[in-house]
């Protein structure tokens, strides 16, 4: 029988944690995005955005600029990538980049991540789980000055650059996976997929200090939680 996470389960410890939750955080690590010199770039022009979108974008724009998420670029840049927006169930805008062709010219590393198996394969025995949720996911890994550069997006209130590391990059997962990976290394019984940390333990007692220990990596690490959508138990 698997426990399922209760509120009042949770571990008296997690309020030691609490600098663990926020809106987004900031990985040690800056990288860098390499690509094939011999791919020419690609400038898109702006995709139309409806007119009734506009004020939830430029608002948008402005909290992810206020983030350090993206900053307005004015000098020219060799690769310019669409924009897209997504309207949320809620009213809410998600803003995507669309870089296709940019993802033609990214040069990958190809790391194999562990999948959904391999990760399940390891919790035979274990009865007890917790799921930990990074906020934003990728944002929380910097990028330097020039693969800035080459995420450069038009939108009707400008040009800007991504700072932080989006979705819909060719290695976004590899990279992101392997900064969390690098966190909870070493520790039994805890893994990462995605945007989430899973920790296992076949008893409350064993489980409670794998999770102790996850989150006093992470605080150290400079990662963020959504708190609202961890699950301990």
């Amino acid at each position: 029988m698997v426990v399922k996470p209760k509120e009042e389960q949770l571990p008296s410890f997690i309020s030691e944690f609490e600098c663990c939750f926020g809106e987004l955080g900031t990985l040690p690590k800056v990288h860098k995005i390499v690509i094939d010199p011999s791919v020419p770039p690609v400038i898109h022009p702006p995709r139309r955005v409806p007119i009734t979108i506009q004020p939830k974008l430029k608002e948008e724009l402005d909290r992810m600029e206020k983030l350090g998420v993206i900053s307005k670029v004015t000098e020219p840049t060799d690769w310019v990538s669409s924009l897209v927006v997504v309207e949320k169930p809620d009213g809410s805008i998600r803003i995507c980049l669309d870089p296709k062709d940019l993802n033609q010219a990214i040069k990958r590393s190809h790391v194999q991540l562990p999948t959904a198996e391999d990760i399940i394969s390891k919790m035979t025995g274990a009865r007890y789980f917790s799921k930990l949720d990074a906020s934003s996911g990728y944002w929380q890994t910097k990028l330097d000055e020039e693969s800035s550069k080459l995420l450069c997006f038009n939108s009707p209130f400008g040009r800007y650059k991504f700072n932080r590391l989006p979705f819909g990059v060719s290695n976004a997962s590899e990279i992101f996976q392997l900064d969390i990976a690098e966190i909870i290394e070493g520790i039994e019984g805890a893994a990462n997929a995605q945007d989430d940390i899973i920790v296992w333990g076949d008893t409350k007692e064993v489980h409670d200090q794998r999770l102790h220990e996850v989150l006093s990596r992470i605080k150290d690490s400079g990662l963020k939680l959504n708190r609202k959508k961890c699950q301990f138990c």
